[in-house]
């Protein structure tokens, strides 16, 4: 239901906004309080302190004061340095000016400074002071984004770390130049940093750092896409930060996981990971990590379509937003609540939260922002078809792209023009902006833009006659989504490899002290997981069925229904695909002959499917298959399933060249496939020369004749249905009834024979 608001509610709204904007507003001055607190106790320390401990709180002050008194103190650190000649704090004052220089921003002054207290520190030979000072000049020089000066000055530190041979200075100066190198993208480099680094962390068994170190490994694989190996460093980052019981740690660690599986296309595995560090966060302060935690929670449950639970975590993310007075953040929890406002067509409360967007942005002056809400607000009104509003802040949007040259967006705001101007009736201006938009998805790769562009375009050209065009790009979508299908079907297994990997692991663990009870605890886990193919595959069919039929009933031209039909059978077929692939992942991994058996079933009976999909993908629009050739096909590929050959086991195909609709051949071939694959289980276990006779022949006009046959060993047939599971005879009986069929079993010591007569008239209904 749309909500509506009237202006008391408004107001109140309003209110409690500038209540919540005070309050942050007292939390900074309480903040800065504090530091001027801290100042001020530090200089009650300075009255009674001396020598060294004296010198420790002059160059606190130093860094910390921002007024002019910290000359003062460095003035008060140099002149004790010398007096009670010590070298080192000498060296350490001129850096306490350089870390206050590089504090406020000021990055030469900063340099400045670095580099005298590096000359003192040669000048008196202190190694360590060296190291420091080098590494401290590495900063100010990347802070100014003098790229080649830093990393001269981060090598030279480790060079003069392994000169003095100290395990602790070298990892230090490996982790520098690592992340150095990750915030210049030069992974292949910064990764061997990390794993010098970790290595060293490893023999000073130094775990305070180690997870740190795991944790900048663990980003590069992701930057790489070799996800297995991030999720492995991650893993190892969480077991030492809880050990330490460093909450803030495994909560971020958390994220880096749930980061990992939503860019895979896992979204229940990102939200479960997320959930997992909202319950570290909530023991710590407010944070923009937390806020950012929760808005991506919020974010993964709109795409599961959980809009009501995505907006309250949308709302969380404002509410700590706001108590850190993170102006962005505020800003972006403004447009999240109102795209899920829109989510829910409560449009009224949508237009709320996106104008509270747009005039904060304003103030920010964050132009590809603001022209992202500008896109919200256009799709607000064009939700409700208030077309002329819509077109004015989309363009505003473009203007702003422009501005701020950013091609995503641009592409973006171009494909909402055109989606816009088809709706409008005005296919024309839909085209030009769909072509323009088209130019920039190519150059910058954005495949989802780009899909969405093609399915538009081929809509506007059918709107404007133009049907040779529309053919073309509904090609180049359906390619498109096949590209897309198959990226998502590797992460499918790879993220499968992964649970089972981790699974795996803690499986061995518990059979160390548990192994019966783990072994009938993986084993069941394994039927669940089979159980859970099989209904995944039988939906398929069932989904199959219905387009089926519907497409039978439908009343459009020859082509769109070639376009519809290849578009719903690349779909099935690729979905099959993706079913078989994890079940031999499975079946590869399992030691329990009862559960391979019971898979390999399982792919038997998706093959049955993809041999017909994979026909009719490649054929016409017509929804036939030719018996002949479809029974051929199956027999032979469980022939090879079972390690058969045509030389081992003789085959005789007495069939016609029938045609049956595609929903009817799949209830023969999953027969078919029931019935063979008894025989080569169980029939010829005695049989020197196995082999089987397979009919399906008209008689007369009204019954067709389908009959598999073998010379195996015969079989008791009701005892032998009794104590098997019969669910292969569950199938047949099921599939023949929907034949409106009936099935006659015969067995003697010369073999078995399934007899089916399938009336014709139900054939072609």
């Amino acid at each position: 239901m749309q909500e509506h608001h009237n202006p008391g509610e408004t107001s109140k709204l309003f209110y409690i906004s500038l209540m919540k904007k005070l309050l942050s507003t007292l939390l900074i001055i309480c903040h800065t309080s504090f530091c001027l607190a801290q100042i001020d106790s530090l200089k009650q320390c300075l009255l009674n302190a001396n020598g060294k401990e004296k010198l420790k709180i002059l160059n606190k002050l130093t860094a910390l004061d921002t007024t002019e008194n910290f000359r003062n103190y460095h003035r008060q650190a140099t002149a004790l340095a010398k007096e009670i000649n010590d070298d080192t704090s000498e060296v350490r004052a001129l850096r306490a000016m350089g870390n206050h220089y590089l504090n406020s921003g000021q990055t030469d002054s900063a340099y400045l400074y670095f580099t005298k207290a590096l000359i003192v520190a040669r000048k008196y030979k202190l190694p360590s002071e060296i190291i420091v000072c080098l590494n401290k000049s590495a900063d100010a020089q990347e802070e100014a984004g003098h790229f080649d000066k830093a990393l001269q000055l981060y090598t030279e530190a480790l060079y003069e770390s392994k000169k003095i041979n100290k395990k602790k200075e070298i990892a230090v100066a490996y982790e520098n130049l690592g992340i150095f190198h990750l915030y210049q993208r030069n992974d292949s480099t910064a990764l061997k940093c990390f794993n010098e680094q970790l290595k060293l962390l490893e023999q000073l068994n130094d775990s305070s750092t180690m997870y740190i170190c795991l944790n900048n490994i663990g980003s590069i694989y992701l930057i790489r896409g070799e996800y297995s190996n991030c999720i492995q460093y991650y893993l190892q980052s969480i077991g030492i930060e809880k050990r330490l019981k460093k909450d803030d740690a495994v909560a971020q660690s958390h994220v880096n996981i749930g980061i990992v599986y939503k860019t895979q296309g896992n979204l229940d595995m990102a939200l479960e990971s997320l959930l997992e560090a909202v319950r570290y966060f909530d023991k710590q302060k407010p944070s923009t990590d937390r806020a950012k935690c929760y808005t991506a929670i919020g974010n993964i449950l709109i795409a599961l379509d959980s809009t009501k639970r995505a907006l309250l975590y949308h709302y969380k993310s404002l509410e700590i937003n706001e108590k850190i007075n993170y102006k962005k953040g505020i800003a972006k929890s403004y447009t999240n609540i109102a795209e899920t406002y829109m989510k829910l067509a409560q449009y009224d409360s949508a237009l709320i939260y996106i104008t509270y967007s747009i005039k904060l942005k304003e103030t920010l002056k964050d132009k590809a922002s603001l022209a992202y809400s500008f896109d919200i607000l256009g799709e607000n009104y064009f939700h409700q078809k208030d077309y002329a509003q819509a077109q004015n802040y989309y363009l505003q949007s473009m203007k702003l792209q422009q501005e701020v040259e950013d091609p995503n967006g641009k592409a973006t705001t171009l494909n909402k023009l055109g989606a816009l101007y088809f709706e409008w009736g005005k296919y024309d201006l839909a085209l030009k902006n769909l072509e323009e938009a088209r130019e920039i998805e190519l150059q910058i790769g954005a495949k989802q833009l780009l899909l969405n562009n093609y399915r538009i375009t081929r809509n506007a050209l059918k709107e404007n006659k133009d049907f040779l065009n529309a053919l073309y790009f509904s090609d180049k979508y359906i390619e498109l989504n096949e590209d897309m299908l198959n990226e998502q079907k590797n992460n499918m297994i790879t993220n499968l490899q992964l649970k089972y990997d981790t699974e795996k692991k803690e499986q061995e663990i518990k059979l160390l002290t548990e192994k019966d009870k783990s072994h009938a605890a993986i084993v069941s886990q394994q039927y669940t997981l089979i159980t859970s193919l099989i209904a995944g595959a039988f939906l398929l069919i069932i989904i199959l069925l219905i387009s089926l039929k519907a497409y039978r009933t439908s009343e459009k031209s020859n082509k769109q229904k070639q376009v519809m039909m290849k578009e719903l059978h690349h779909r099935v077929t690729n979905n099959l695909q993706v079913l078989s692939s994890l079940l031999n992942l499975q079946q590869n991994r399992l030691e329990d002959v009862a559960t391979k058996d019971a898979i390999k079933e399982v792919q038997h009976r998706l093959k049955a499917m993809l041999l017909i999909h994979r026909d009719l993908y490649s054929g016409s629009a017509d929804a036939y298959v030719d018996m002949k050739i479809y029974i051929e096909k199956l027999v032979d590929n469980l022939l090879s399933s079972f390690g058969y050959s045509k030389s081992k086991m003789k085959i005789n195909l007495v069939t016609d060249h029938i045609l049956l609709e595609a929903d009817k051949a799949l209830n023969v071939g999953f027969i078919c496939n029931e019935v063979v694959n008894n025989s080569f289980k169980h029939a010829f276990s005695k049989t020197d020369q196995p082999e089987l006779t397979i009919t399906l022949q008209k008689q007369g006009t009204e019954y067709l004749l389908f009959a598999i046959a073998d010379n195996g060993k015969g079989m008791q047939i009701e005892k032998d249905i009794e104590k098997t599971n019969s669910f292969g005879l569950r199938l047949i009986n099921m599939f023949i009834k929907d034949l409106k069929g009936s099935l006659n079993i015969a067995s003697n010591e010369n073999g078995s024979r399934f007899e089916f007569i399938i009336p014709t008239n139900n054939l072609n209904t």
